[in-house]
């Protein structure tokens, strides 16, 4: 009976330093083939590999991108392919081998030749071919660090806009106080970044505040519409309140990354009118034009307005021109002086857009008494000149507004819009997004959309 168990035992513990000796064996093979790919050594990189009608070799991204290579390239790689330079570590192996047969999965950490570092998690396939063990395919997966980013719900933000740009498959997300985030999935984001430049010595002061920031494509250049209040100029005083020097701008840069910066024209609007919320419109006539709010601050009664632009948006052309009134509003509602139901006297973020059938809509936001809330209207004609039909109720729920609609690259329709919220007498204010519908003549939310 000793002598079977001390067999069992011996057993063991040859079974078990066979199997160490199999795994420091696969270990070299794939130290060799990560050291050859990073020294551009083909013949050698070629040596670890035996390409079979079976082998697959899979990449997916850090940004949910899934790439397929064909195996052929690990043994006869284009020029510049290989070579980079670098180095990396493997870790957490765990082995399973069946004969000749070996399933290896491990962590990868790789520091390129300029000192950037990227994580992957490996999981490789090989066999044991006449006495020597060869990698016959692998999947290979890229962790994604998020350690500075931020999850989209975990931002202030007011009036969020979010441009997809697809020559960099990147969004860029900007929004009141003109910073900018930048995203590859919508759910985690990288920033904030200074990307706003203005002239000091300009009617904006060498501190403005910065609202309702925007972020357009137009002709291979990239425009920031923003609102911006110099605080230290005062333009007039109604009914007690003392109106700062404020009003929508247009900044430009050849990236969408930025620095955006003034144009030729030191003004777009008249300097003794508060405006804001300033966004872009190709109207039916091929002529650009800024949509924004002339303030209720002055005019009791805020209203959304079009101006032309020069056709490469540096400056304006001629005079504004009324769209319609807050008043002409039939879901908003405030109270009087004398506690009267009346409708809301703000304007506020318009947005332009169509329908797939051709319709043309303003997302445009006011309040009903302290709730913030969006409704939409829609051109009679066509064209900004309207008339402008007001929808009856709103299209978001109580407390989201100064929404925006843009596709995703994988062609969803989203708006974004913030949530409003008063928090220990602050507002408090985060980016969400909606999927809507936009295959009939009218807007249509569809619920939350969750990245």
């Amino acid at each position: 009976m000793k002598n079977t168990i001390l067999a069992l035992l011996l057993l063991v513990v040859v079974n078990a330093f066979a199997q160490n000796a199999e795994e420091r064996k696969i270990i070299k093979v794939l130290e060799k083939e990560s050291a050859t790919w990073r020294a551009g050594d083909v013949e050698g990189h070629a040596s670890c590999w035996a390409v079979k009608p079976y082998s697959r070799i899979l990449i997916s991204t850090g940004d949910g991108e899934v790439i397929d290579l064909d195996p052929q390239l690990m043994i006869n790689p284009p020029k510049g392919m290989m070579g980079n330079g670098g180095t990396s570590v493997n870790s957490n192996y765990k082995f399973h081998i069946n004969g000749n047969e070996a399933w290896v999965s491990h962590d990868e950490q790789s520091t390129s030749a300029d000192g950037s570092v990227s994580k992957t998690i490996e999981i490789r396939m090989l066999e044991k071919i006449n006495g020597s063990w060869k990698l016959t395919g692998q999947s290979i997966h890229v962790k994604k660090d998020r350690t500075n980013l931020t999850a989209i719900d975990a931002i202030r933000l007011s009036d969020p806009y979010i441009l997809a740009d697809e020559a960099t498959q990147t969004y860029y997300l900007t929004g009141t106080g003109g910073k900018m985030w930048k995203s590859k999935d919508l759910a985690y984001w990288e920033g904030p970044f200074d990307v706003v430049e203005t002239d000091p010595n300009s009617w904006m002061g060498p501190k403005p505040i910065i609202w309702a920031a925007e972020l357009h494509q137009y002709k291979d250049r990239y425009y920031d519409f923003a609102t911006f209040t110099n605080r230290a100029v005062k333009i007039d005083t109604v009914d007690g309140n003392i109106i700062e020097r404020r009003a929508s701008h247009i900044l430009v840069s050849d990236t969408p990354d930025g620095p955006y910066k003034p144009m030729e024209d030191d003004i777009y609007l008249p300097a003794d009118m508060p405006t804001l919320d300033g966004t872009f419109w190709v109207d039916e006539d091929g002529k650009p034009y800024m949509v924004y709010c002339y303030e209720w601050l002055q005019n009791g009664n805020g209203t959304i307005e079009k101006i032309e632009l020069k056709p490469d948006l540096s400056g304006s052309v001629g005079e504004a021109e009324l769209l319609f009134k807050a008043s002409d509003s039939p879901w908003s509602r405030e109270k009087d002086k004398d506690g009267n139901d009346k409708p809301n006297k703000v304007t506020d973020g318009p947005f332009l857009f169509k329908t797939e059938t051709g319709k043309l809509g303003m997302l445009w936001t006011s309040w009903i008494y302290d709730e913030y809330v969006q409704g939409v209207a829609y051109s009679e004609s066509g064209t900004l000149n309207g008339p402008w039909i007001q929808e009856e109720k709103p299209i978001t729920p109580r407390n989201y507004g100064h929404g925006m609609l843009f596709k995703t690259f994988d062609g969803k329709i989203l708006m974004a819009a913030h949530s409003h919220a008063v928090v220990n007498g602050n507002y408090h204010r985060v980016p969400h997004l909606f999927e809507v519908d936009l295959s009939g003549d009218k807007l249509k939310v569809v619920a939350p959309y969750t990245p």
